[in-house]
């Protein structure tokens, strides 16, 4: 599959939808009561920090 042409724009948006999601993610976490959902969740946090340190955004200090 080709990757899609995104201009900056497209670039800016999707780290702002990143940067919220980092937000959220904490909360979802120390809510979550499934020891199962809470790895889940602290994966998605660890992968949505790696993708704002990629598109040189400051990833979320919170370490639940």
């Amino acid at each position: 599959m080709d990757q899609p042409a995104l201009n900056a724009e497209h670039w800016q948006l999707i780290t702002e939808l990143l940067q919220s999601e980092a937000r959220q993610l904490p909360t979802e976490i120390h809510h979550a009561g499934l020891a199962a959902t809470k790895q889940r969740l602290r994966h998605r946090r660890d992968l949505v920090n790696e993708l704002l340190t990629l598109l040189g955004a400051e990833p979320t200090a919170a370490e639940l």
